[in-house]
């Protein structure tokens, strides 16, 4: 696959039903330096979307992962969050920066 190509990977199971186009997936061309990323690990009442997309019955509060990062320009060019069952959730993070 090319890299022109890669970047038209749809996602498949969005819990908006919706397929997207992974902004993640970049040509070589389109090359940019990460300066920065954020995370932010909260606890928080589960809501009336978990309880319909996710198998959380027994529990009223979730992990919930929220992640930034940020272009040499300041962009901020990704979001994501993910949630979590506390049964389940465990958080390990590494950062390395190589000059």
């Amino acid at each position: 696959m090319s890299d022109s190509s890669q970047a038209e990977v749809l996602l498949e199971g969005s819990i908006h039903g919706v397929p997207v186009v992974n902004p993640t997936v970049r040509p070589a061309s389109h090359c940019m330096s990460i300066i920065t990323s954020k995370r932010t690990i909260t606890v928080e009442r589960v809501d009336a979307d978990d309880e319909r997309l996710l198998d959380i019955a027994d529990v009223d509060y979730l992990a919930v992962v929220t992640s930034q990062t940020f272009n040499g320009e300041g962009t901020m060019f990704e979001y994501t969050q993910s949630r979590h069952h506390p049964d389940y959730f465990c958080f390990n993070d590494t950062a390395m920066r190589r000059r």
